[in-house]
Formats: structure tokens, C-alpha cells, sequence
């Protein structure tokens, strides 16, 4: 299971000088410029290109015989199949009511997942004004006061509020990095790496885009 978290800066300044604007001088140019991690591989000035590129699948791409094959029902009963190779592709694909129908297609659109929702939130993120998680390290946070919902658990804790640590006191961390996280739940292990920071909310604060896994 992929999904794709965008964390909202949670820190609020209240302030009276807030409820009013000063036209007399032009607004500042934001301070934080939206940008992507390394490990993510596409600049914010390539995102429009790389929803042309093909999705790359590593060896499955290299054997020749794997690909993502979406199906459709048509209204005379015919079962329509397309394989779609690029994000823009996919996404034309999964609007027109095309679905991965076999755990096998499922799989491997998990691929397409993981490469098109970042870029769909890069697509309209903007540069920020202020930043509350410019140097987040995920090195360096509690594990263990994350939100509990956010791991593949089964069972959910009556709490809304319950953290990691509700869910599963046993669970570890295994080698975390700047931007990679990773955490093992009994058998699950769920990751977590830094894809970009921007203002993906329109609120002028800098967020941070995350990318989730769970096996």
C-alpha cells in the first residue's frame, strides 16, 4: 500500500499586527523556494516533463514481460485492456474509469502511485513565506509519537489521537535517515521518505510532502 502525506505546519503565530495588511509596501518574496529531495530525482522544473516519461519499474521494466495492464467494462460487455507507460498516461487511464482488476495489476500500480501523486501535489505547490519544517530530519523525530493511523495495523485504537506507540509499544526503527524512515511493526514494515517541501495549501507556510509504504 503507497500513499502520499502532506504534513501542514501545525505552528500558528497570532498576533494583532496580523489582522491588518500594509499596502504602502509590496509584499515580500517568499523566503522558502518549493523543492524536492534527491532521492525523489525530478527538479520542481522537470515535474510537467516527467508526467511524459515512463514510469520505471527496475528489473520489471528490464525483463521485458512485466507492465501494468488497466481494465475497463464497456456498456456491450466487452473488457477493454490498456497499458499505460507515463503518469499523464495513467491518469487519463484511471479518469476514464480503467482499473487494475488482478492483485498482479495491483502490484504493479503501485509503481505508477508512488511516481504520479508527488507530482500532482508539485504540480501546484508554491513557494513559502514561512517555514516551521525547513530542517526536518526524520533521524531525529520520536518514532513513536507519530499518528497511530498511519500504519497498517487492523485494529484501530479507540483514541483518534493514539499515537505509534498505542498501536504497537514493540514496534522499531531500523537504520533512519535525513529523509527515510523506516519502522517495523511485527511483520509490516512501513517507510516513509521526504519527497518535497512547499506550500501545498495556499496558507503561505511551508509543508512537507511525504511518501508512505507498508509491506
Amino acid at each position: 500500500m503507497i500513499r502520499t502525506i502532506t504534513l501542514l505546519a501545525c505552528a500558528t503565530i497570532l498576533c494583532a499586527g496580523c489582522a491588518s495588511k500594509d499596502d504602502s509596501h509590496p509584499a515580500a518574496e517568499p523566503r522558502f523556494p518549493v523543492r524536492t529531495t534527491e532521492s525523489f530525482g525530478v527538479d520542481v522544473t522537470e515535474i510537467e516533463g516527467t508526467l511524459d516519461e515512463s514510469v520505471y519499474m527496475g528489473a520489471l521494466n528490464e525483463r521485458g514481460n512485466h507492465r501494468l495492464v488497466l481494465r475497463k467494462r464497456m456498456d456491450d460487455g466487452e473488457e477493454v485492456t490498456i497499458e499505460p507507460a507515463t503518469p499523464r498516461e495513467y491518469l487519463k487511464l484511471r479518469a476514464e474509469g480503467y482499473c487494475a482488476m488482478s492483485t498482479f495489476d495491483i502490484t504493479m500500480e503501485s509503481f505508477f502511485i508512488r511516481r504520479t501523486r508527488p507530482l500532482i501535489h508539485l504540480s501546484y505547490a508554491k513557494p513559502s513565506e514561512k517555514s516551521y519544517v525547513s530542517d526536518l530530519r526524520l533521524d531525529e523525530i520520536d518514532a513513536g509519537t507519530l499518528p497511530g493511523v498511519w500504519f497498517h495495523l487492523g485494529e484501530y485504537p479507540e483514541s483518534p489521537f493514539a499515537t505509534l506507540t498505542d498501536y504497537d509499544p514493540e514496534f522499531r526503527v531500523e537504520d533512519p535517515l535525513a529523509e527515510s524512515l523506516t519502522i517495523w511493526c511485527g511483520t509490516v514494515v512501513n517507510t516513509f521518505d521526504v519527497v518535497a517541501w512547499g506550500d501545498f495549501d495556499g496558507d503561505g507556510i511551508e509543508d512537507v510532502l511525504l511518501s508512505y509504504g507498508s509491506s
